[in-house]
C-alpha cells in the first residue's frame, strides 16, 4: 500500500528535475518508502524524519542493503543518500517554504489528535508554494463502508489508543485551515493516499484536449484542477514529447 503514495509524486514531478527537488519522508520508520523514493528519483534531495533513533538506525541499514541491491540489479547509477534527523513530526527541522514534497506514510492514526494538528501545521509551514504533502494511512469511515469490519477487528485485536478518533478525523478541514487545499484521494484495498497542495504556483499536467478547449479559466477545473482555487493566469511551459497527450502548464491561482 505504501507504493500508492509514489503515483501523486509521479504526476508532480513531470518535467522537474529530481536533483532539484527536496522530498521529506515524515516519520519514515525504517524508510522502506525511502528506498521506493531513491528506487525512482535517484538523484532527489532526500529526508527522512522519525522520533526513533533506532528506527533512523535501521532505516539507514535498510538503504544499505537497497543500494548493494540496486547495483546488482541496474549497475552504477548515482543515488544521492538520504539524510536522516531525528525529530517529531510537530517540531520539523526545516525551514520556511524549504521543501517541495513532504510524505507520511502510516503516522496519523498513530497521533492523537492535538498532534495531527501540528503535524499538519508543520507540514504547511515548510512547504513551497505549489509544493505537496501526500499522506498514506488507514481508510477512514465512509471511505469504504465494506471494511468498516475490518476496521472494527482490528481495533479489538491491537493496542492502538487513537485509531477511533483517526476513523472519524477531518482531515481535509485540518489540511484546509493549515493552508493545504485537497487535490485527489486513491483507495487501495485498506488504505488510502491523499494528496493535498500548498497555496501557489505549481506546474500541472493536463490533458492536450481540455487546454486547446479553454475558454475561461474556470474551464481548468474539468481536469487535474480543484474548485477550492480561483485560476487567475495560464501559459505553456512544454509539450511532453513522449506521447504528445499531456500539456504542462504554469498554472497561478488563489484561494477562492
Amino acid at each position: 500500500m505504501q507504493r500508492q503514495t509514489l503515483v501523486p509524486i509521479h504526476y508532480y514531478m513531470r518535467g522537474r528535475d529530481p536533483s532539484r527537488t527536496s522530498v521529506l519522508d515524515l516519520a519514515c520508520g525504517t524508510g522502506r518508502f525511502l528506498t521506493f523514493l531513491k528506487d525512482n528519483y535517484p538523484s532527489a534531495r532526500t529526508y527522512g524524519v522519525d522520533l526513533s533513533p533506532n528506527y533512523l538506525k535501521a532505516a539507514e541499514e535498510n538503504m544499505d542493503y537497497f543500494e548493494r541491491f540496486d547495483m546488482q540489479v541496474n549497475g552504477f547509477r548515482k543515488l544521492s543518500r538520504p539524510r536522516y534527523i531525528q525529530a517529531s513530526a510537530e517540531s520539523l527541522p526545516f525551514g520556511d517554504r524549504s521543501l517541495d514534497v513532504v510524505t507520511c506514510v502510516y503516522l496519523f492514526h498513530e497521533l492523537p489528535p492535538e498532534a495531527r494538528r501540528a503535524a499538519i501545521a508543520e507540514v504547511s509551514r515548510v512547504l513551497e508554494p505549489g509544493g505537496i504533502f501526500v499522506w498514506t494511512d488507514s481508510l477512514q469511515e465512509g471511505d469504504r463502508p465494506e471494511s468498516a469490519p475490518v476496521a472494527a477487528l482490528f481495533r479489538a485485536l491491537f493496542h492502538e489508543p487513537y485509531f477511533a478518533s483517526f476513523l472519524r478525523a477531518d482531515f481535509e478541514g485540518m489540511c484546509a485551515a493549515a493552508g493545504l487545499a485537497h487535490e485527489a484521494t486513491i483507495l487501495a484495498h485498506l488504505s488510502k493516499a491523499s494528496v493535498l497542495m500548498f497555496q501557489g504556483s505549481i506546474t500541472i499536467i493536463y490533458k492536450l484536449l481540455s487546454c486547446f478547449h479553454i475558454r475561461r479559466a474556470a474551464d481548468l477545473r474539468n481536469g487535474w484542477g480543484t474548485s477550492l482555487f480561483a485560476i487567475t493566469s495560464v501559459h505553456l511551459v512544454n509539450v511532453n514529447e513522449l506521447d504528445g497527450s499531456d500539456l504542462i502548464c504554469q498554472i497561478s491561482y488563489q484561494r477562492s
